[in-house]
């Protein structure tokens, strides 16, 4: 029987539940710090950080759409909170994406930064 699909209400609440060492790094991308398997210190999208935790499944940031896809989201979805925690310039982003990179900073409790000036 297949797994039914987590929704981002869902998806929104893992990373409410597990926590951890949230930040916006130096180019505003939504990240966690945590050791992995190996004992080294990575940064982990929220993606791989959800698989993590739920799944104990380790996957490189680089590996979202993977982990997106072991948790039964849309790859859609997976696309949306990628876009919404790595593409702070919400003019880059739909409407709807926005809303889910205002969630995940609630449920994630880091306050967006103002996006810099661009001097011409």
């Amino acid at each position: 029987m297949k797994a039914p699909r987590m929704t981002l209400d869902q998806f929104v609440e893992h990373l409410r539940l597990y926590g951890g060492a949230w930040f916006l790094d130096g180019e505003g991308r939504l990240r966690r710090r945590r050791r992995n398997p190996a004992g080294q210190s990575v940064r982990e999208c929220p993606l791989t950080a959800v698989c993590w935790e739920v799944l104990g499944a380790y996957y490189r940031t680089g590996e979202a759409y993977r982990a997106g896809d072991r948790l039964h989201l849309l790859s859609r979805m997976s696309s949306q909170i990628m876009c919404a925690a790595d593409h702070p310039a919400w003019s880059d982003c739909a409407v709807s994406t926005r809303r889910v990179r205002r969630a995940l900073l609630r449920a994630t409790k880091v306050e967006e930064r103002p996006a810099p000036e661009v001097i011409r």
